[in-house]
């Protein structure tokens, strides 16, 4: 009997996928078969058998096949009715989150978005829940066919469900006026941002103007910390303007461009590599004049000059192209 009913409301599963409910047809149709037999089984005379004990013995048989098949028409009709109210209960559930979700009011433009977007689903999932519960009533009909006694509580809740979507076209209506909202402070915020960044990289540029003025050994001290700097806020700098993108493509805006912040990028990689080859070059002269020479490794020393004269070559060459006042 469990099979039946499990077969019934669960469908035979194949592995990795989900079993499916028989069609109410179906169920009715097993609903009917032992209703049937029950019926068939009660009619039946024992009175054709002549012994008395085998009579007996029939009507005994008879009574328990009877029982047999009223109780498994039962457990049919009782695991439609739970799955009635089973389906009530999910879609109450349902058309809860629904209205927690357009009521939520959006902290960044992520939420924003996901809010615009459930936005326009909203009526199609109301449409989705409006289907299922007609396909409850019609179980539930069904259930009627065979006197069936329901819980009033949950006959109540079933009809209090045909109020949700007017509650939720309510909800829906002051959640896009919140969206809106929330947009244009979304928009004004980052706007905000946007010229903040722009005036930033202003700041950037002049430290690079100092930064220009390296030209010996003396001034490495002076110069070594402002270049790691600048080299660090323009890499977070970067970071920033992806940031930047990101909320304006959730706002559908076209991404906006930092030239500026390009040029300055390209303009300060070699003079901060320059500054940051000296203070290599500093700190390894330092350690050569003061080891023992027989400790000093000449292979990695020659490495080290070989590799300084290819990039000072680069470095000197890009200089005098491009900033012959400063080479």
């Amino acid at each position: 009997m469990q099979e039946l009913i499990k077969d019934l409301f669960e469908g035979s599963k194949i592995e990795g996928e989900e079993g499916q409910k028989k069609s109410l047809e179906e169920i009715r149709e097993q609903a009917l078969h032992f209703e049937q037999a029950y019926y068939d089984i009660m009619t039946c005379s024992e009175d054709e058998v002549d012994f008395r004990i085998f009579r007996v013995m029939a009507k005994k048989l008879k009574e328990k096949l009877a029982e047999n098949a009223e109780n498994i028409k039962k457990e049919i009709l009782d695991a439609t009715y739970k799955y009635c109210t089973d389906t009530v209960t999910a879609v109450f559930k349902n058309y809860n989150e629904m209205q927690d979700k357009i009521t939520h009011e959006p902290i960044n433009e992520k939420e924003l978005k996901d809010s615009k977007e459930f936005n326009q689903i909203v009526m199609q999932k109301v449409e989705e829940n409006i289907e299922t519960l007609k396909t409850v009533q019609k179980h539930l009909e069904m259930l009627d066919e065979f006197s069936y006694v329901y819980r009033e509580l949950d006959i109540e809740g079933f009809w209090m469900m045909r109020v949700w979507p007017m509650k939720i076209q309510d909800c829906l209506k002051d959640g896009k006026d919140m969206v809106n909202e929330k947009n244009e402070q979304f928009s004004i915020k980052l706007a905000q941002e946007q010229e903040q960044f722009t005036k930033q990289i202003t700041t950037y540029q002049q430290q690079f103007e100092k930064i220009k003025e390296f030209k010996k050994l003396e001034q490495l001290p002076d110069f070594i910390m402002p270049s790691y700097h600048l080299r660090d806020e323009i890499r977070k700098a970067f970071d920033l303007v992806k940031q930047f993108h990101e909320r304006e493509t959730l706002f559908g805006n076209p991404e906006t461009p930092y030239p500026d912040l390009d040029d300055l990028d390209k303009q300060s990689q070699p003079f901060c590599t320059l500054i940051s080859m000296a203070n290599e070059v500093e700190g390894l002269l330092k350690d050569w004049k003061t080891e023992r020479l027989m400790i000093q490794d000449p292979q990695k020393i020659a490495s080290s000059v070989t590799s300084w004269h290819q990039e000072c070559f680069k470095l000197q060459k890009k200089l005098n192209d491009d900033y012959p006042e400063t080479a």
